[in-house]
Order: structure tokens, then C-alpha cells, then sequence
């Protein structure tokens, strides 16, 4: 990045490069379904929990692996958070459920 000073001088930054570690990352879709919601994750070991907008754990799921569909069809529809949890992150994704 060049930096211009009032006085015209200029500077330009120092280049830093960064490394993004992906192990915890995790992709969940759709966001709207009537069925299904497909995790794409990897991490080796995590916990799933969907709950509802009032705050109640209608799904709870432990000691997952990699990828997995989880079927939703019983769920009322309404809005739902789905909570995944590994020994290190925790993250939420709202969905709906038609």
C-alpha cells in the first residue's frame, strides 16, 4: 500500500504474508431447506446442535467426522441455529427450515 503524506512524500508498506488455517472450517447449505443440510467440514472430531428460535436443542449429534447430511424433515418450520463445535472454535449458521 502506498501511503501519501500531506507533504507529498510517499511510503509504501511492508508486504506481510499470512497463512489461513482451514482445519476448522466449515460450510453448511442451504440455508433453506425442507430436507436436508449438508456440512462440509474438516475437522477431525465436532458437535452439532440445532436450536430452535426459542432457544431449545431440538438435535444434538456428537463425535461427527468430515462430512455428513443431516436430515431436518421433522423439524417444524421456522428458523433454527445449527451450532458446531469443535475442541477449539464454535460456530453458529442460522437456517430455515420450510
Amino acid at each position: 500500500i502506498k501511503q501519501v503524506d500531506f507533504d507529498g512524500k510517499y511510503s509504501y508498506s511492508h508486504v506481510e504474508i499470512i497463512r489461513v488455517d482451514d482445519k476448522n472450517d466449515v460450510r453448511i447449505a442451504p440455508t433453506i431447506t425442507d430436507n436436508t443440510l449438508e456440512i462440509q467440514a474438516n475437522s477431525l472430531d465436532y458437535d452439532i446442535e440445532i436450536i430452535d428460535a426459542g432457544g431449545q436443542v431440538n438435535a444434538a449429534l456428537f463425535g461427527l467426522k468430515g462430512d455428513e447430511t443431516l436430515d431436518v424433515s421433522s423439524l417444524a418450520s421456522g428458523i433454527y441455529i445449527l451450532s458446531y463445535k469443535t475442541s477449539e472454535i464454535r460456530k453458529l449458521t442460522k437456517f430455515v427450515k420450510l
